[in-house]
């Protein structure tokens, strides 16, 4: 019994090596309402559902066009490209206005000074 108690403490201990995962939901374990309550989930019963779900997923995964699912990504992510870009516009209009003004404000006095030179009498 005491062999097999250090046997199952250091699988424990390979376990929680191996999977951090443990170490932070460990104090859910055993618990009702979690996912870790081990009275109300029968675990046979778990597995077998996951098999049947497995199953299923491999089977719908014969009928999915892998093509159209690289192309939605790539659609995805030049939308979300373009949603950043049009945040990064939208943060920028204000100094864009004042440029603009200020190129109207030269504009206006370079018309004004040739202007001037060109309506200059000649003498």
């Amino acid at each position: 019994m005491e062999m097999e108690q250090k046997d199952c403490s250091l699988k424990v201990d390979k376990l929680l090596e191996r999977h951090s995962w443990i170490a932070a939901e460990k104090q859910l374990f055993g618990k009702s309402g979690t996912d870790y309550d081990f009275s109300s989930h029968d675990p046979r019963k778990s597995r077998e559902e996951l098999k049947k779900l497995q199953a299923e997923q491999s089977g719908l995964e014969k009928r999915v066009n892998k093509k159209v699912m690289a192309m939605f990504e790539k659609a995805e992510d030049e939308y979300n490209d373009l949603l950043s870009k049009k945040n990064i516009i939208e943060n920028d209009k204000s100094k864009i206005k004042k440029v603009i003004e200020e190129l109207d404000e030269k504009k206006k006095e370079t018309l004004k000074v040739t202007w001037v030179k060109v309506n200059k009498p000649i003498s």
